[in-house]
């Protein structure tokens, strides 16, 4: 399983996935003071694997959790908010088949920020 996990993680990375819906899900973080004085800014995208199903036709369905990976020289930043979204992982491709990106979550963005 790790082996299987470790392969989609490398895939998912290669390819270079970057839904438009997970970026606009996001777009709320834009508008604190933090972003808008130039003082924290996205460098990337981390997560976690939550659910493997793999089916008879070698095909598998990830499902991860994900958020936006953030930078700051000066600020501690800390941030709850996440997209879950599935893959199906197939012959070293992955495909977007699910994602809540469209959901808000808004208890989950709150963005406390400590000097």
């Amino acid at each position: 399983m790790l082996q299987l996990q470790q392969a989609f993680a490398a895939a998912l990375a290669a390819q270079d996935t970057r839904p438009a819906e997970r970026r606009n899900h996001f777009a709320w973080l834009e508008n604190t003071d933090a972003f808008k004085k130039k003082l924290v800014h996205f460098t990337g995208w981390y997560g976690g694997i939550i659910e493997v199903k793999e089916q008879p036709t070698g095909r598998v369905f990830v499902k991860i959790h994900i958020s936006p990976w953030l930078y700051s020289d000066t600020l501690k930043t800390l941030q709850y908010d996440y997209v879950e979204e599935t893959y199906e992982f197939f012959r070293d491709k992955v495909r977007l088949v699910d994602s809540d990106a469209n959901v808000a979550k808004l208890e989950k963005q709150g963005y406390p920020v400590i000097r």
